[in-house]
């Protein structure tokens, strides 16, 4: 019977241990793709800041009317 116990509370600890593993892994990827979401946000900030920082310089440089409707988009 002492066996059977010890199989049996061998097994349920494996289990656990699986689910954990499955857990820290699934947080894992999560994080990852977070991290990723993230850095494409920041690409696109980059760009639009980029881009208004582009026709500001144009705007104040030559202000004129085509320049001062961009700026005002």
């Amino acid at each position: 019977m002492k066996i059977r116990r010890r199989l049996g509370v061998n097994i349920w600890i494996s289990v656990v241990a699986i689910v954990l593993m499955i857990v820290t892994l699934a947080w894992t990827f999560r994080e990852g793709y977070r991290a990723d979401q993230n850095l494409r946000l920041t690409d696109e900030i980059r760009k639009v800041v980029s881009e208004r920082v582009l026709v500001r310089d144009e705007y104040l440089l030559n202000p004129s009317e085509q320049a001062k409707n961009k700026w005002y988009e």
